[in-house]
C-alpha cells in the first residue's frame, strides 16, 4: 500500500506533467549539440574568458547559438541585460572578436563583490597596455629582497584554523605570500588598469594556492602535497592572460559598450523597456550559498572585512540556500485566480518528507518562488514588449537516503512564475539530462527556458 509521502509525490509528478503539457518543451538533441552550451567548460580554454575558472558558468557559444537559432535575432538584438552576470560570460561575448558583434550595448548585474571584480576586469581586456604590464612582469620576477614581513590575516577560523584531521585551507607560508602579492601588487601599480589587470590574475590563483576546492555547496578541504609558489602561480596567470591580449591585438574588436554594474537582480536600476532582450543564468535551486563558496576571494581581497559584513552580504542573497535565515515574504500565496506557480508550489511542499529538514525547505522553496516573482516582474518591466528572455536553469533533487527524493523542477517553476507575471513561454528546451543514477524520471536536467514580454505586462 502506498505511504502518503508517496501519494503526494505522485501527485506532484502528475502536476508536473500536465503544467509541461500545456508549453512547448523540446527534448535534448540527439547529437548532444546543446550539452556543452549550459556549462563552463568551452569557456575554460577561450580568450580572456578563461581568466577566471567559474564552473557556475555557461559557454561563450551560447549567445552567438542563440543568435544562429533566431532566439535572440541578431538584428534586434541592440541591447542585451544580464541580470544575474556572474564573470560576465554573456557581456564579454559581446566584446570578443569573433563570438558576437550584433549586440550594441551589453548590461550586467552582480551582487558577489568579488564576482563583479572578476567581470569588471575581464570586460576592460582591451584597455590594457601590454608594455606597462610586461614591466611590472619583470619586476614581479625579480628575486625578493630585504627582510620577509608578517602581515595580518583576516579574523575568519578559514584561514586560521586546522581541522581535527590535521587538514587546514592554508599552509601558513602560502598565506603570507598571498597577501604579501596582494601588497605588492598594490605598491607598484601606478594605475588602475594595472592594478585591475594583476589583482585579477591574483584572485584567479587563490584556490590553487589553498588546500581547498570548490565543490558544489561548499569548499572541500584536499591533502596537502607541498607549499605551493604563490609567485610562480601568478606569473604563469599574468602569462596566459598576456598571450590571449597579444592573440587578440589587432583583431577588430566589437563595437559593443559593455559594462556590469554592483547590484541586486531583483532591483534592476533602469528606466521601463531598456532592453530589447535578455540572457542571463539566475542560482539554481541547490542549497549554494555563493557568498560562502566564494569566501576565500572576498575576505582575501578585503571586499569583507568582518563577520557583520560577512553576514549583511550573505543577507542579500537570492533565497536559493538554506545558510542563514531569511526574512519570509508571501508573494506567490497572494496572487489571485488558479495559477499555476502556487498550485505547484503547494503540491512541492506537500511531497516533502516529514523530517527535521522539512520547515527549512519548505522556507527554501517558499523563498526561492517568490525572488522568482520579483526577479521576472523586473524582467518584464525592464524589457521592449516582445523582447526574448533566456533563462538557463538547472533542475535538483531534494531529500532522499530515510526518504523518497523530492524532484525540484525548477526550470518548469520559472515557467509558471514567469506566466504569473504575464510574460509567455515560447519553449522550454531541454539541454541535457544530468548524469545520475537517481535520474530515474528525467526530471534531473539543465534547460534553456524562451520568454517574451507581452505588449503590456501585467501591473
Amino acid at each position: 500500500m502506498a505511504s502518503q509521502t508517496d501519494c503526494e509525490l505522485n501527485d506532484l509528478t502528475s502536476l508536473y506533467h500536465a503544467f509541461e503539457s500545456k508549453m512547448s518543451v523540446i527534448p535534448p538533441p540527439q547529437d548532444a549539440s546543446l550539452k556543452n552550451l549550459v556549462t563552463f567548460d568551452s569557456s575554460k580554454s577561450a580568450p580572456i574568458h578563461r581568466w577566471y575558472p567559474f564552473k557556475e558558468g555557461y559557454s561563450n557559444k551560447l549567445l552567438s547559438t542563440l543568435e544562429a537559432r533566431e532566439i535572440i535575432p541578431a538584428k534586434s538584438a541592440r541591447s542585451l541585460l544580464d541580470p544575474f552576470c556572474g564573470v560576465a560570460t554573456t557581456l564579454l561575448s559581446c566584446q570578443v572578436p569573433g563570438e558576437n558583434g550584433n549586440v550594441q550595448r551589453a548590461v550586467g548585474v552582480e551582487w558577489n563583490p568579488a564576482i563583479h571584480f572578476v567581470a569588471k576586469s575581464k570586460l576592460n581586456w582591451y584597455r590594457y597596455e601590454e608594455g606597462a604590464i610586461k614591466r611590472l612582469l619583470e619586476r614581479l620576477s625579480l628575486p625578493r629582497r630585504g627582510r620577509r614581513r608578517t602581515f595580518p590575516i583576516p579574523a575568519l577560523s578559514t584561514f586560521n584554523a586546522a581541522h581535527k584531521n590535521g587538514k587546514r585551507a592554508f599552509e601558513p607560508g602560502a598565506l603570507q605570500d598571498l597577501v604579501f602579492y596582494r601588497e605588492w601588487i598594490r605598491e607598484n601599480c601606478e594605475s588602475q588598469l594595472e592594478s585591475d589587470f594583476f589583482m585579477l590574475a591574483w584572485t584567479s590563483v587563490i584556490e590553487q594556492a589553498s588546500n581547498t576546492r570548490k565543490d558544489g555547496r561548499a569548499l572541500r578541504l584536499i591533502e596537502a602535497s607541498r607549499t605551493p609558489s604563490v609567485k610562480q602561480l601568478l606569473i604563469e596567470r599574468c602569462e596566459l592572460m598576456l598571450e590571449d591580449l597579444s592573440l587578440l591585438r589587432g583583431k577588430q574588436r566589437s563595437e559593443s559598450t559593455a559594462e556590469v554594474l554592483l547590484g541586486d537582480g531583483r532591483c534592476l536600476p533602469f528606466k521601463d523597456g531598456s532592453f530589447t532582450a535578455l540572457c542571463y543564468s539566475p542560482p539554481y535551486l541547490n542549497n549554494i550559498d555563493y557568498s560562502e563558496v566564494y569566501k576565500l576571494e572576498l575576505w582575501l581581497r578585503g571586499d569583507v572585512t568582518n563577520n557583520q559584513q560577512f553576514h549583511s552580504l550573505r543577507g542579500g542573497t537570492f533565497r536559493s540556500h538554506p545558510s542563514i535565515k531569511f526574512r519570509p515574504t508571501s508573494i506567490c500565496d497572494q496572487l489571485r485566480g488558479p495559477v499555476w506557480i502556487r498550485r505547484l508550489k503547494d503540491a512541492l511542499i506537500a511531497a516533502l518528507p516529514t523530517d527535521k529538514y522539512r520547515r527549512m525547505r519548505q522556507a527554501l522553496f517558499s523563498g526561492y518562488i517568490d525572488d522568482m516573482l520579483i526577479a521576472l516582474k523586473e524582467q518584464a518591466r525592464v524589457s521592449v514588449p516582445g523582447a526574448p528572455i533566456v533563462c538557463v536553469v538547472g533542475n535538483s533533487l531534494h531529500g532522499g537516503k530515510d526518504n523518497p527524493s523530492v524532484p525540484v523542477c525548477t526550470d518548469l517553476l520559472i515557467c509558471a512564475a514567469a506566466r504569473a507575471v504575464g510574460l509567455t513561454i515560447d519553449h522550454l528546451q531541454i539541454a541535457r539530462q544530468l548524469p545520475r543514477r537517481d535520474n530515474r524520471n528525467g526530471w534531473l536536467r539543465e534547460s534553456i527556458i524562451v520568454m517574451r514580454t507581452r505588449a503590456k505586462p501585467m501591473p
